[in-house]
């Protein structure tokens, strides 16, 4: 005999004009005794373009005045010649960097339940805190990342978290 079907609701989010898609864990049935659980499906990644042009779109999202954005980053996501020292290794290494493909990598977060398996309320001071974990990869294509003859640097990879300890 087959199972009851549960529902499940998961959420999209949209960071510069891409959507970030999160996979649902836990039925809506369970939402109170195993919280609300949501992320990037396993071995899936979102691409969301050069990293200049995301942090311009991300910047614009949370409301930094325009001006502020266009007196230090181009419209193709590159830092102005006048924005830094006159340092030509360190206007390099800042527009390399800016030019790195972005790429979600892993996100997930975990909201507490907020009762106990017998039904009774957890009260909000009780309560484990929010879990998260985002991973972001930059990564660079043709001879951006070269160091030193064949020696190359193809990209970097951040996470933080407070699921892992």
């Amino acid at each position: 005999m087959a199972a009851d079907p549960k529902i499940f609701f998961g959420i999209v989010l949209e960071v510069d004009n891409t959507e970030i898609a999160l996979e649902p864990k836990n039925a809506v049935s369970d939402i109170k005794k195993k919280g609300v659980d949501v992320g990037l499906p396993p071995d899936k990644r979102v691409a969301l373009g050069p990293l200049g042009k995301s942090l311009r779109g991300i910047l614009e999202a949370v409301e930094v005045d325009s001006t502020e954005i266009d007196g230090f980053l181009t419209e193709e996501g590159l830092v102005k010649a006048d924005a830094l020292p006159d340092i030509d290794v360190l206007q390099n290494a800042v527009n390399l960097l800016l030019q790195a493909n972005l790429a979600v990598e892993q996100f997930h977060v975990k909201l507490p339940p907020t009762e106990r398996a017998d039904g009774t309320p957890i009260p909000k001071e009780q309560r484990e805190d929010t879990a998260y974990t985002l991973g972001l990869s930059a990564t660079w294509v043709a001879d951006a990342g070269t160091l030193v003859g064949s020696l190359k640097l193809r990209g970097m990879y951040f996470k933080v978290s407070n699921e892992e300890g």
